[in-house]
């Protein structure tokens, strides 16, 4: 997802609606920081399931992205 499909998804919501990711290991937390990251593919065929699907990099071929981190 990108920056103007998230804002397009966002517009049809109500604008008071709570905001949050999973918790660490289980329940809900309300986001309360945005920040920027700088991230690679992590190699699809070397990581295990619950790895994500990208790894921070400091690479000039960097995608920049936002991310909420958990807690604040």
């Amino acid at each position: 997802m990108n920056v103007e499909e998230l804002i397009e998804r966002l517009k049809s919501e109500d604008p008071k609606m709570r905001v949050v990711i999973q918790g660490y290991e289980q329940g809900y937390d309300e986001v309360k920081i945005v920040k920027y990251a700088k991230i690679v593919p992590n190699p699809k065929g070397d990581r295990p399931w619950w790895d994500g699907e990208f790894n921070e990099s400091r690479s000039e071929e960097s995608e920049l992205v936002l991310f909420f981190p958990r807690g604040g």
